[in-house]
Formats: structure tokens, sequence, C-alpha cells
């Protein structure tokens, strides 16, 4: 989800600064003010940040199903704890 709203953001910066009413490029000089340059900075910032969190959730899901499948079976019994009064104090029987 970061990566898709890091993409829209950096689509739409870029398209800001592409703008020719908005923002204008002679010779590599950009005319348009702060505004321009911003826009330029932010569509480059969100390129890696988006490509980042798609990696991210891609490393997630795979590890998400290597866990499911090497996760214990679900008829296996769960772990339990049960503690009694006792002449001691308390007697605790756990099994996992």
């Amino acid at each position: 989800m970061l990566g898709s709203i890091a993409l829209g953001l950096g689509a739409s910066a870029a398209a800001r600064f592409n703008d020719d009413a908005r923002c204008s490029q002679h010779a590599g000089v950009v005319y348009g003010g702060a505004s321009c340059v911003d826009a330029a900075n932010v569509a480059d910032a969100m390129r890696p940040l988006a490509i980042g969190s798609f990696i991210g959730a891609g490393v997630l899901g795979a590890l998400s199903a290597v866990l499911y499948a090497t996760a214990p079976s679900r008829s296996e019994g769960r772990a339990h704890l049960a503690c009694t009064p006792g002449f001691a104090g308390l007697v605790c029987d756990a099994t996992f």
C-alpha cells in the first residue's frame, strides 16, 4: 500500500513538474519558482521509496508463505498451562 501511495505522489509531482503552464524548462534551466524544484525533488524521492516498499512487501509475503507452510498442524494440541494449589504453593503443569 505504501508503494502505491509513493507511486501516486511521485506521478503527481512529475505531472506538476512537466506541466508547461506551471514549470517551463529551457536549456536545462527550470523557470517557475521553488515549487517546480520541489516537485522534481518529490518525484525523485518517491521512486526509491516505492521500489523499496514493493520489495519489502514481497519479502514479507514470501516469509508469510514459508511460515504458513511450516507451521504445525491445527489438529495438534495447543499449549496448555494449569496451576493448582499444593503443599508447597502452586503446582503447575505445562504442555507445549
